[in-house]
């Protein structure tokens, strides 16, 4: 019988109905970077079945002109194409063990983009969460130095890119299809890892999830 998983993404975490694989930011957050984990159609909402793969892209795209974020604040008053954007990203792709669907990350995500080039890119590495099933952790994609950054195609403009692609298996479907918010957890990796970034034609900022108003939204 097949369940429905929902891969939603919570502020530094994510949420579940069906199967679902999808990202919502912290409420008053205003972030400068949105992550968010869909199926290889760019799906967030999905029906599994016990020992199901299931193909995912991670997304991410970045903040419109006029986004505020409040940590000082700053404000996104231009995108300049080629020069302003996402230079790396990092985040954890994580499981509750609690939840009734499990999914097992059990190799590396393969980088897009460019983004494998850079010092420090990684596919990420499984780490065992519950019964042997894993999250996948570290997952980091950086662009080559001197090269553009990303995320800005025309100036102003902004467009979700697929940074990272792998697979998953569905090791448990769980009891009465009950799948509790929090079952996906998709957050950056780790409080001191920041993602790298530039807006106003070429300001630099370092995106640490620890600000007070988090710059990565999920």
């Amino acid at each position: 019988m097949s369940k429905s998983m929902k891969i939603n993404c919570l502020t530094g975490a994510v949420v579940a109905t069906a199967a679902v694989l999808s990202c919502l930011s912290t409420a008053g957050a205003a972030p400068f970077l949105h992550v968010r984990l869909v199926d290889e159609l760019g799906n967030s909402a999905i029906s599994v079945n016990r020992d199901q793969v299931v193909n995912y892209q991670v997304q991410v795209r970045v903040a419109d002109v006029g986004a505020t974020n409040n940590t000082l604040p700053r404000t996104i008053s231009s995108l300049v194409a080629g020069t302003d954007g996402f230079g790396s990203v990092r985040v954890d792709l994580k499981g509750n063990p609690l939840d009734g669907i499990q999914a097992d990350f059990a190799g590396p995500a393969a980088l897009q983009a460019g983004l494998g080039a850079g010092l420090g890119a990684s596919g990420g590495s499984s780490v065992e969460r519950t019964h042997g099933w894993s999250n996948l952790l570290g997952l980091a994609g950086v662009v080559n130095f001197g090269m553009p950054y990303l995320g800005v195609p025309a100036n102003d403009t902004t467009e979700w890119l697929t940074v990272a692609t792998g697979q998953f298996t569905v090791r448990t479907t769980g009891v009465n299809s009950t799948v509790m918010p929090g079952f996906w957890l998709i957050s950056e990796g780790g409080s001191n890892s920041a993602s790298s970034f530039k807006y106003n034609n070429g300001s630099v900022l370092s995106l640490l999830q620890s600000a007070s108003d988090p710059y990565l939204g999920f």
